[in-house]
């Protein structure tokens, strides 16, 4: 039985099976992963390391301790971890401190931390110091200085360990006194004791050849110079400026000294020849011109032809009544008043609730009632200025292009007004007031108007002037040549006759209005101071709807005449346009080319805008030259001449006004046709 036992438990044993495990080595980059890594991290860890052992900053002299001190200290962590990195190799601990130091050095470094704070004031003065460099309205003082003293400030302060902020220097624009004041004397007008003597004065010209005595003692011109730059908050912040940066010892020593300067150099107590006022009356000098000839006179059409003024400008006199306040300035203009955007609403509107957009509501099934309300949806959506809001800031608008135009409208000051005692300040100088600077614009314009209503006009009968003009009118039968020309009534837009027949001021059939010239024409002369065609011939006739009153034709001239009287229409064109300076050039009378540069002033102290010429052979100014130059009135020239810090200029640069120039145009054109021969005359 045993046996048998032994018999199955052998045939229950389990004979083991054997399986060989093949072997698969790893590759040399499974192997090199663990050191691998761990050397890039060390690299990491040593580029990282460098940058901050690199970090520096620019600071200002109240920072550099604290700063050095910071770059110190993480220097010697960083050099720590380095030495643990070379010796020990990276693990986890030295991984937490080097976070830990780059996290402190970043919280440092940041808009947070003191080091970021001072590096950022530092940048901040450098930004400021190229500002200030860069700034022509500062002398070079005053950028040394004036950065000095803000960086002073802020380390004064203590720098960042006592909060202090970096604040920019800014600066007050450079004043020169000296010039200041001698504008202000040059503007002051003399006492006349000329009537004492016996001289007239009728607008244009001393009635005695002697000339005019005139005095200005030099203590009235030191006390209004002192008080009217005393005044000027422009000029005492400057000088107030200098005096804190030590540029000048005392703000009132350096007014003081400029007003007494200008009483010196602009006191009068002379006899001088009668001035630039004089119309025509050249000199014998090498610069002059022949005096215009008498053959020919002025005529004041101004009755019968307004002229250009009653165009209408954004300074229409009807309603500038309401627009200045009670201290002259045109006040309560909304600043963010945007023209552009109120010219797309108001196309926006037309475009959705007018023309084609209400039809195309319509087609959609909308009421008339129903597009209102949307209309009004809209309104509400997008509101719009009021009509008197818009007209007020567009004369603002101008008011401020003006004074850009004319800087002078803003830096000339009305003078103090002085008592009895000549020490004494009545009324302080002050800025002039919008009102009046309106006012001398709108006398301009004035004057302009008059002189382009000025005409001139042959007075010798054989002149071959009155042989043309019958040509020029014709008859009832045959048309004259104006007919086919470009023409004008009363200072309207010129055109054709058709274009001028239908103008609102006569508005009749061509050729009614043809017919009315030739019948009751009279060509008076030239127009010299016509702003669009210059040398236009002037008609006189009846007006085809009232009898009663009489109208003025501007025919276009010859392009002869129009070469003539060019200079002095584009002048009075400035003026009518408030255009500051122009230049082109121009072939004088001896057939050389110059540089006429028009220039145009405007001087709220007299109430009046006037134009001038001035000529320049081979040296091309700019309109800065221009603008330095100081132009005096020379005896011998019989005009204005330039003059540069006291030094005349070489060559001699010469100034003419309107009169003058009027007499150069008139004198050329009566050496036109009075030396033109007829039947009737003989050389």
């Amino acid at each position: 039985m045993s046996q048998q036992l032994n018999s199955g438990r052998q045939q229950r044993a389990i004979t083991p099976t054997v399986t060989t495990a093949s072997f698969k080595p790893l590759s040399l980059d499974e192997i090199m992963l663990v050191p691998l890594t761990k050397q890039k991290a060390e690299d990491q860890m040593i580029m990282d390391m460098d940058e901050l052992d690199l970090m520096a900053t620019n600071s200002l002299g109240a920072d550099n301790a604290y700063v050095n001190a910071q770059r110190d200290a993480f220097k010697g962590e960083v050099g720590s971890v380095r030495d643990r990195l070379m010796t020990e190799g990276v693990d986890r601990s030295l991984i937490n401190k080097f976070k830990g130091l780059r996290s402190r050095k970043n919280l440092e470094f940041s808009v947070n931390g003191n080091t970021g704070k001072a590096n950022a004031a530092y940048n901040t003065m450098q930004l400021n110091k190229k500002n200030i460099m860069n700034d022509p309205k500062l002398s070079s003082e005053q950028k040394r200085l004036g950065i000095l003293e803000a960086e002073g400030a802020y380390n004064n302060a203590g720098g960042v360990s006592g909060g202090a902020e970096y604040i920019d220097y800014i600066g007050n624009e450079y004043i020169d006194t000296n010039a200041e004041a001698q504008k202000i004397a040059a503007q002051m007008t003399p006492l006349s004791i000329g009537e004492s003597l016996g001289y007239t004065f009728d607008g244009k010209q001393y009635k005695d050849t002697s000339g005019k005595t005139v005095i200005l003692k030099p203590e009235q011109i030191q006390r209004v110079a002192y008080q009217t730059m005393k005044s000027n908050t422009k000029t005492m912040a400057y000088l107030q400026e200098a005096e804190r940066l030590n540029i000048i010892p005392s703000s009132d020593d350096a007014l003081k000294q400029a007003a007494i300067n200008a009483g010196n150099m602009y006191q009068r107590n002379d006899s001088t020849m009668a001035t630039n006022a004089q119309v025509g009356a050249m000199g014998n000098g090498s610069d002059t011109t022949t005096v215009a000839d008498q053959n020919w006179s002025g005529v004041d059409l101004s009755n019968a032809m307004p002229g250009l003024y009653n165009e209408e400008t954004e300074f229409d006199d009807a309603r500038m009544a309401t627009i200045f306040e009670t201290n002259g300035m045109i006040e309560g203009v909304d600043p963010l008043y945007d023209e552009s955007r109120e010219a797309a609403l108001a196309a926006e509107f037309r475009r959705k609730f007018t023309g084609a957009g209400r039809r195309e509501m319509t087609a959609m099934g909308y009421s008339s009632k129903e597009i209102d309300g949307q209309m009004r949806i809209w309104e509400d959506n997008n509101p719009s200025y009021t009509a008197s809001q818009k007209q007020r800031a567009k004369i603002k608008k101008s008011m401020n292009d003006l004074k850009s135009k004319y800087p002078l409208l803003s830096t000339q000051l009305v003078p103090a007004v002085m008592g009895e005692d000549g020490v004494t300040v009545l009324q302080p100088a002050r800025p002039y007031t919008e009102r009046e600077i309106y006012t001398a614009f709108q006398q301009g314009r004035k004057k302009a108007a008059f002189q382009f209503s000025q005409a001139i006009m042959p007075m010798n009968v054989d002149n071959t002037f009155n042989n043309y003009v019958e040509s020029l009118i014709g008859t009832k039968e045959r048309p004259g040549t104006f007919a086919s020309m470009t023409m004008s009534i009363d200072g309207s837009e010129p055109g054709s006759l058709e274009a001028t027949a239908k103008n609102d001021l006569v508005n009749v059939d061509p050729d009614d209005l043809r017919q009315a010239i030739a019948t009751t024409g009279k060509v008076i002369g030239f127009l010299p101071g016509h702003s669009s065609m210059p040398g236009a011939y002037a008609i006189q006739f009846v007006d085809p709807n009232d009898a009663e009153k009489t109208r003025v034709l501007s025919v276009k001239g010859s392009n002869k005449s129009k070469q003539i009287f060019n200079t002095v229409s584009r002048m009075n064109n400035q003026i009518l346009k408030a255009i500051p300076h122009t230049k082109q050039v121009v072939m004088n009378s001896k057939g050389v080319k110059v540089n006429q540069h028009i220039v145009t002033q405007m001087n709220p102290a007299t109430g009046e805008m006037s134009a001038y010429t001035i000529n320049t052979k081979g040296e091309d100014y700019t309109k800065e030259d221009i603008d330095s130059f100081e132009f005096v009135y020379n005896r011998d020239k019989g005009v204005d001449v330039a003059y540069k810090d006291g030094v005349m200029v070489v060559p001699p640069l010469t100034r003419k006004n309107y009169d003058q120039e009027i007499q150069i145009a008139q004198s050329a054109t009566s050496n036109m046709f009075d030396s033109t021969l007829t039947k009737n005359t003989t050389k």
